[in-house]
């Protein structure tokens, strides 16, 4: 299943490709210190083809089973990441991640990437809970889930084991009838 999200004129979410590889790498690459702080797996992205294994596991999951991980391009560009880290479907519900890079920041692409994906999973997917999980201090992302109506449940206290150590994570949630009602201030339109 060959899955694209339009999201402007110039943005668009779609399933991960091969022809992704080096574009991948080279954002990672480029920004390597920075991602450091925040993503984990960044040491372990140390060539084209640690990206090309990441990717044949993602394209070994059907989507359908909510195994969705999408590249974020710009004009044609891949510039990150957004999908699924975990799905429950017995409970409907998930956890969404993502990351982008920095010099496309500060610009809406998350927020509405994210919107989009959430609309995906409430309503394509019958979801009824979606989870984000946000490093204490990662400002940016902490934003983009108050914009878009995630309730703030709690911290996963040392939650995530990051380059500086553990660091506790910000459980962030978003119901079904919580999207519905704040549907009408989509930030795509």
């Amino acid at each position: 299943m060959m899955l694209e999200f339009i999201i402007s004129d110039n943005v668009s979410l779609r399933a991960l490709r091969y022809s992704d590889s080096q574009q991948f790498f080279d954002a990672i690459d480029t920004e390597r210190g920075y991602f450091r702080d925040w993503l984990p797996f960044v040491d372990h992205i140390q060539s084209v083809e640690d990206v090309q294994a990441y990717i044949a596991q993602c394209l070994s999951k059907p989507a359908e089973a909510g195994e969705l991980v999408l590249g974020i391009h710009v004009a044609q560009n891949f510039v990150g990441l957004i999908g699924f880290k975990s799905m429950d479907r017995e409970n409907k519900k998930a956890e969404i991640g993502y990351w982008l890079s920095r010099q496309h920041q500060k610009k809406g692409i998350i927020t509405k990437a994210l919107y989009r994906l959430l609309k995906y999973s409430f309503e394509e997917l019958a979801l009824n809970r979606v989870q984000l999980k946000i490093a204490k201090g990662n400002q940016a992302s902490i934003g983009v889930a108050k914009r878009l109506g995630f309730l703030l449940e709690g911290v996963e206290r040392d939650g995530e084991l990051l380059v500086s150590g553990f660091a506790d994570l910000y459980i962030y949630s978003m119901l079904k009838r919580e999207f519905k009602a704040a549907d009408k201030n989509d930030p795509i339109s």
